[in-house]
């Protein structure tokens, strides 16, 4: 169970001349995955179309808002975020790291010297 305040919106401020705000949801876990492994090798094109997918909304200025799927495409998706300021992707990529993760912390001795040591788990690949 994902604690309540550990769940961020995902509504990124903008304020640029035409735009207001965007909008994204948590990726999925497999598409978390693919977001780690792009962005390890620098592959920045996957992570950008991740990204694109999570997009559900574009507010601009004049109060318009703009709906994944039926006002825009992942393509177009990318190439907003293509153009996006450095400061507002900031936030984009704290939003996706802060994104809520499986984890936990387990201590355990160690049978040969007894040694008593504690693990961090994250990430469901940690557990298997």
């Amino acid at each position: 169970k994902v604690p309540t305040d550990e769940i961020k919106t995902g509504i990124i401020e903008v304020n640029s001349s035409t735009l207001d705000k965007i909008v994204f949801v948590y990726p999925t876990f497999d598409q978390m995955t693919k977001i780690e492994t792009s962005l390890a090798s620098e592959n920045l094109d996957q992570a950008f179309r991740i990204y694109a997918t999570c997009l559900t909304s574009v507010y601009k200025k004049d109060g318009t808002m703009l709906a994944a799927g039926e006002d825009f495409d992942i393509d177009d998706g990318i190439e907003f975020l293509e153009y996006m300021p450095g400061s507002v992707f900031e936030k984009i990529t704290e939003f996706f790291n802060e994104a809520p993760t499986v984890s936990a912390d387990v201590a355990f001795k160690c049978k040969a010297c007894g040694h008593e040591m504690e693990l961090k788990l994250r990430g469901l690949e940690d557990f298997f």
